[in-house]
């Protein structure tokens, strides 16, 4: 067995320990935000999860996954996730579109880091699926990461233990 092969059961659990300690850890202020504001668009649909509160012993402890759609008056569409987690980073996107939508054209899945759509303790949902679609016809599908900062930093520790 070479090197690479020998440390690859060590990144998988040092990953778990991290994913574990992102979800029950809150971060302890909000952080600046250098995203778009949506003040003049209309909220179109949002949503909350919480991938640990079943797991956690106290409320301090429950991490958040937010969800937030809008749509401004020219149709340009503002996907905005946030956490409490101090291991998520806020983020966006945004869509030109020419017809507006409604909460019925959104729709939001969950999965785990494993790709399971049944959470666990050990293997809680981080990834949210963004579906957007007009009269059924989807025309944007996005994967929003919520442990990405959490997975960078187990890479930049195995690369620096090389």
């Amino acid at each position: 067995m070479n090197i690479k092969q020998k440390n690859i059961p060590l990144a998988a659990i040092f990953l778990s320990f991290l994913l574990i300690f992102a979800a029950c850890s809150s971060k302890s202020a909000e952080k600046g935000s250098n995203l778009i504001p949506t003040i003049n668009a209309k909220l179109i649909y949002e949503e909350t999860v919480s991938p640990n509160e079943a797991y956690v012993t106290s409320s301090q402890g429950v991490v958040y996954y937010y969800i937030k759609i809008y749509q401004d008056d020219n149709n340009k569409i503002t996907v905005k996730a946030s956490s409490n987690s101090a291991l998520s980073e806020d983020m966006q996107y945004t869509l030109d579109y020419d017809k507006p939508i409604a909460k019925e054209d959104v729709d939001v899945s969950w999965t785990t880091l494993m790709g399971n759509p049944e959470p666990s303790e050990d293997d809680q949902f981080c990834i949210a699926k963004v579906s957007l679609s007009k009269a059924g016809a989807v025309f944007s599908e996005r994967k929003i990461n919520f442990a990405k900062k959490g997975i960078e930093i187990v890479v930049d520790a195995l690369n620096h233990n090389k």
